[in-house]
């Protein structure tokens, strides 16, 4: 993995990750420097810069003109800290949930998971077209497949009921107008609540979480867990219908 491949792991987007080289290389510069080293657009340099220092990776010097520096690998153990701990919590509550499904229950054979997010996307679209009551979704960020929505729009037809919860974005927006026109029912769910875990329930027997940015940069290394599971179905059905009541309209 190199340079710019670790990086994206840790959330940083391109230009950021421009902006952080060319600091490490230059141990300090302002950010015309960084501009005429880089050729960037520079108002994709200042923007890096704020989320850079926002997020810790970069200092602001009090020194004029003003000045920019790396702030070591601090932050990075930092994060790795916290998903560490966050796994630690997650394996926990899976083997919590695992001592409460009856004895005859075994996840080992209904459940596979999924990497990449065409694979994701595909099997979206087969449990929609497989679905007979209902299909709730968690997705953050909407975008509109025409594979996934031909499946939706028959299901529909069927008396299927689809809910959608994104976050409120523009970039949304258009993904939203078309879901919509094929009878899907969506709401606005608050972002800082739930950025990087997409999660679905179907006719309250199989369901899939899913993890993806900015937990995972990449799409092609998006992770997704799809478990046929009534018991852990329904709680995800009751899940997303707290967060429904939450939810204000689209």
């Amino acid at each position: 993995m190199n340079e710019q491949q670790l990086l994206k792991e840790f959330g940083l987007t391109e230009y950021e990750i421009k902006v952080y080289l060319a600091l490490a290389r230059f141990g300090t510069a302002t950010a015309p420097n960084i501009i005429k080293a880089l050729t960037v657009p520079s108002n994709k340099v200042y923007a890096s810069l704020v989320r850079l220092i926002e997020e810790g990776f970069v200092a602001s010097l009090a020194v004029r003109p003003k000045q920019y520096k790396i702030t070591g690998t601090q932050r990075f153990q930092s994060i790795l800290k916290k998903k560490q701990q966050e796994l630690q919590v997650l394996e926990k509550e899976i083997t919590t949930f695992q001592k409460s499904l009856s004895p005859t229950s075994d996840l080992q054979d209904v459940a596979i998971v999924l990497k990449g997010k065409k694979k994701i996307i595909e099997m979206l679209s087969q449990a929609s077209e497989n679905a007979k009551l209902f299909g709730y979704s968690f997705v953050g960020d909407l975008y509109f497949d025409y594979m996934s929505a031909k499946s939706v729009a028959s299901a529909v037809q069927r008396g299927v009921e689809f809910r959608f919860l994104v976050h409120k974005t523009s970039k949304n927006k258009p993904a939203i107008k078309q879901w919509k026109k094929i009878g899907v029912k969506i709401k606005y769910y608050p972002k800082e609540e739930q950025k990087s875990i997409r999660f679905s329930t179907f006719d309250g027997r199989v369901c899939r979480i899913t993890i993806g940015q900015p937990e995972i940069a990449r799409e092609e290394d998006y992770l997704s867990f799809w478990i046929e599971s009534p018991a852990f179905a329904l709680l995800l059905k009751d899940q997303f219908e707290v967060m429904w009541k939450k939810s204000v309209d689209s």
